[in-house]
């Protein structure tokens, strides 16, 4: 097995993990809204974004929540307009606060 086959099962791995995780909350209407629809106009670059950022809050536990926000936050202020900047903190900010319960 190469590095790059064992990169792409451990991108699989972590896509089936975060993909687990929102199947196991569809009943909430917001992540419910995130996941579905159109991915036209750089939806798909926020949705990687956000799905990237769960990953982090649910499986990184050395990584400090406010820490992860802010990264995942900070990208979305230099690809989107602050809307979707302030979408993703409430999104990535929920996802923290449900980890911890």
């Amino acid at each position: 097995m190469t590095d790059q086959d064992s990169s792409f099962q451990t991108d699989a791995l972590i896509a089936e993990d975060i993909d687990a995780y929102l199947l196991s909350h569809q009943h909430k209407s917001l992540l419910r809204f995130i996941t579905c629809g159109s991915v036209d106009d750089g939806k798909s670059t926020l949705i990687g974004r956000l799905r990237a950022g769960a990953y982090e809050l649910l499986a990184r536990a050395d990584v400090p929540h406010a820490a992860a926000i802010s990264e995942y936050v900070d990208v979305a202020k230099a690809f989107f307009d602050d809307r979707e900047s302030k979408f993703v903190n409430g999104i990535l900010d929920a996802v923290a606060k449900d980890v911890r319960s």
